[in-house]
């Protein structure tokens, strides 16, 4: 039924589908006729400036930027590599041209970490992983002082946000302690730490899906490394997003770097 594909689609906004090419570009034009433009002295929400907006798929920041940069884009609006965006900031012939604006976050980063592993159902061992990332370095060196630390996942603007909460700190002996008191123990001396688990002995190695390329992978290479510290063995795995989802959702993997957004404004 292609009412109810692309060509169909038209929604309630002022907007409708003028063109849709697949991994191109998609076209909308303004609606001539629309609900909401009786409203829009009432609320910003009601307006539709632009007669015709158009939204390229640029999967390499690279090409990108460089489109930016030549005028083939007057908006771009997605996750920027935050050293790029220093850079390009701190760039006195772009920025003459483009404006470099930046606002509350909306996406927040996270790893998630698989209870149902045999590996990681204990809570200690879970808090031993939280502790063994220096969060703080990673907000000044890898996002440029962009980035916020959060102690949960919601918008700090939100009203039921507890910022009474502490920030877990990056602590490598604590990270130890808590691991010794859920029984991991170096028994071989091979640097990795292992314990029986039904009956067999098992090494605290963990894989860690990412997205290739992009910061995801630059968090885990941090943590990979702060975890050889602890006696924790990570092998980092780097497959396309969609399937990082779906291992997820079969739940074959230990720890996932994943995000996600939330609105700032009110729920």
């Amino acid at each position: 039924n292609p009412f109810l594909g692309r060509e169909g689609v038209t929604g309630c906004g002022p907007y409708r589908i003028d063109q849709w090419v697949s991994n191109q570009y998609l076209r909308l034009k303004r609606k001539e006729s629309w609900w909401g433009s009786s409203f829009r002295d009432s609320s910003i929400n009601f307006s539709a400036y632009p007669a015709e907006i158009t939204f390229r798929i640029i999967p390499e920041e690279a090409n990108a930027i460089s489109a930016l940069k030549e005028g083939l884009l007057d908006f771009m609006a997605t996750d920027i590599n935050p050293a790029n965006f220093k850079s390009m900031s701190e760039d006195s012939t772009l920025i003459r041209k483009v404006n470099f604006i930046t606002g509350p976050p909306i996406r927040y980063v996270y790893l998630a970490l698989n209870n149902r592993s045999p590996l990681l159902n204990q809570p200690e061992t879970r808090k031993a992983l939280a502790r063994i990332l220096d969060l703080d370095q990673l907000q000044k060196n890898l996002f440029q002082g962009y980035a916020q630390r959060i102690i949960a996942p919601f918008q700090p603007a939100k009203s039921y946000y507890d910022n009474s909460l502490p920030l877990i700190p990056f602590d490598i002996e604590q990270a130890k302690s808590y691991l010794t008191q859920a029984g991991w123990v170096d028994n071989n001396g091979n640097g990795t730490l292992d314990k029986k688990l039904n009956n067999r002995v098992t090494e605290l190695k963990l894989r860690l899906l990412v997205t290739p390329g992009g910061l995801g992978q630059l968090v885990a290479i941090h943590m990979q490394e702060q975890a050889l510290k602890v006696g924790i063995s990570i092998e980092i795995i780097p497959k396309p997003i969609h399937l990082v989802l779906e291992t997820v959702k079969n739940h074959d993997f230990e720890i996932a770097a994943l995000s996600d957004s939330q609105f700032p404004g009110p729920d």
